[in-house]
């Protein structure tokens, strides 16, 4: 049901170990500890795994700025977006949308 939740809310800048664990009522430890064991990643990259995946797509099939790519994907800010999106693509979002374009 985490996962679903997750699935459902990546999108929304203000999801969070905290909030996650707040809404199904289980210590942040439990949820942290689900998703090493489980998943074998840590909460917050499994919430940004899921955000580059979707901006990846956005900046493969359409023409928005990587402003609008950033705050669609989930990021509260472009700065932020480009390093985590550099740190899983190694690339900028600028570099990747113009590398598949030519």
């Amino acid at each position: 049901k985490i996962k679903e939740a997750i699935k459902q809310n990546y999108t929304k800048p203000d999801i969070s170990l905290n909030k996650v664990a707040r809404h199904f009522n289980v210590p942040q430890r439990y949820v942290s500890q689900m998703f090493q064991g489980d998943i074998g990643t840590g909460f917050t990259d499994y919430v940004n795994t899921k955000r580059i995946h979707h901006a990846v797509q956005l900046l493969e099939d359409t023409d928005y700025t990587v402003a609008e790519v950033s705050s669609m994907s989930g990021f509260s800010n472009v700065t932020t977006f480009i390093r985590v999106f550099k740190r899983y693509k190694g690339t900028t979002p600028g570099s990747y949308r113009q590398r598949i374009a030519e």
